[in-house]
């Protein structure tokens, strides 16, 4: 690896973008990863939300899917010709082949990954995640459907048996070649 590079090759000024199913710790790692880094968080979600004043289930519900999709698109557009963000993006972001590709070119792909019955203990049924909140058996199929997306990701960790400062941890070791004990004697 060349001096000023970590993951794979990445400059150390190319975006990071987590992937992965909701509830593996996407947006709650990328805030952590952000700060240590000294970076701008994006979570795309909210971001959405931030730029239409409407939630995303709002979106949803007024406009539907493609309308949030549409958005999405826009967005990440826009995120892929900038450097130095850490990105946590929707569930259904990287579904999008352009948005993969967009993502891909702009930095680093991280996947964070948990089974099925782990994302259920951390966020069960709670009402802002409607999609929780319908048929298991459609969920299953969702996760099972998308998981072969997600393993495309550059790197990908299991969340299941680790607190959020380990994963944010083994992100920045895989980013700096060091860990974040090095980084904070600096």
């Amino acid at each position: 690896m060349e001096e000023g590079e970590g993951l794979s090759g990445a400059a150390h000024n190319d975006n990071i973008v987590l992937v992965g199913f909701m509830g593996t710790g996407k947006s709650t790692v990328g805030r952590r990863l952000a700060k240590l880094l000294g970076r701008e968080f994006i979570d795309t979600d909210l971001e959405i939300e931030r730029l239409t004043e409407m939630t995303v289930s709002e979106i949803f519900r007024r406009h539907g899917e493609t309308r949030f999709r549409s958005e999405e698109r826009l967005l990440v557009k826009r995120l892929a010709e900038q450097k130095g963000y850490v990105i946590a993006t929707g569930g259904g972001t990287v579904l999008n082949p352009e948005n993969w590709r967009d993502l891909a070119q702009s930095g680093v792909i991280i996947g964070l990954y948990a089974p099925l019955d782990e994302i259920y203990k951390r966020i069960g049924y709670r009402n802002d995640r409607p999609l929780l909140r319908g048929d298991r058996q459609v969920v299953e199929e969702l996760w099972a459907k998308r998981q072969p997306i997600y393993n495309q990701a550059d790197w990908t960790i299991d969340t299941t048996h680790k607190g959020i400062e380990q994963v944010v941890e083994e992100i920045f070791s895989l980013y700096e070649g060091g860990s974040m004990d090095a980084r904070t004697e600096d």
